[in-house]
């Protein structure tokens, strides 16, 4: 899951929590769990498995240290709205502006480093062009 689907994961948890005989069967894992695992243990209980699952005996499961080297079903991709979309935004300008209200503009430094955003993650880069001025 994403972290933009926070309280879907944590309720999904939640919901799965009584499917197990043994909590220690119930897994939550991925880059959600990595970044964000105090949350999650705060919000559910749970302690999340973080980092990649190359090492043996991470999950007690045989062959746990493959599962990595596993190929993702990516159709989960499919059932996301994907509402973080800034460039696709009928708020683009509005968000802009928010961005540089708090200090991400050009030029903006912060403890003698300029400041930038890192628009990675919720863009359709496909609708970046040299002649949309950001």
């Amino acid at each position: 899951m994403f972290s933009f689907h926070w309280a879907e994961t944590i309720k999904t948890i939640k919901y799965y929590e009584f499917s197990v005989k043994d909590p220690r069967n119930l897994f939550i894992g991925g880059p959600m769990a990595t970044l964000m695992a105090d949350e999650i243990q705060k919000e559910t209980g749970f302690i999340p498995v973080k980092g990649l699952l190359n090492v043996k005996g991470k999950l007690q499961l045989s062959g746990d240290h493959e599962m990595d080297d596993m190929i993702p079903d990516y159709s989960i991709l499919d059932t996301i709205k994907y509402k973080y979309n800034v460039l696709a935004s009928s708020k683009f300008d509005y968000i802009i502006d928010e961005i540089q209200e708090a200090g991400f503009h050009k030029g903006t430094k912060f403890n003698n480093s300029l400041r930038h955003v890192d628009f990675n993650q919720g863009i359709d880069l496909r609708l970046l062009t040299k002649r949309r001025p950001l």
